[in-house]
């Protein structure tokens, strides 16, 4: 059986064309903080706002946490 999980990090440093420690870099934090959210697969929730902000990427992308509405879904009443 395959896990179907796409890592956040992965898609992080796909979108800036990088590496985990150009990602640390540009974050200004330490290339382990970076290691350490790859091996949770979970971007930290308090440096959400500036992954998004440097990827260019909404934060549904980046966090289960965000959830976008399918165009199927009604709205509740």
């Amino acid at each position: 059986m395959t896990n179907n999980v796409i890592n956040p990090v992965d898609v992080a440093t796909k979108a800036i064309n990088g590496t985990d420690k150009d990602l640390a870099e540009a974050l200004g934090v330490r290339p382990s903080a970076v290691c350490r959210w790859r091996k949770n697969a979970e971007i930290p929730a308090r440096r959400l706002a500036a992954v998004c902000a440097l990827t260019n990427l909404p934060p549904h992308v980046l966090s289960s946490d965000f959830k976008t509405k399918s165009p199927h879904e009604k709205e509740a009443v």
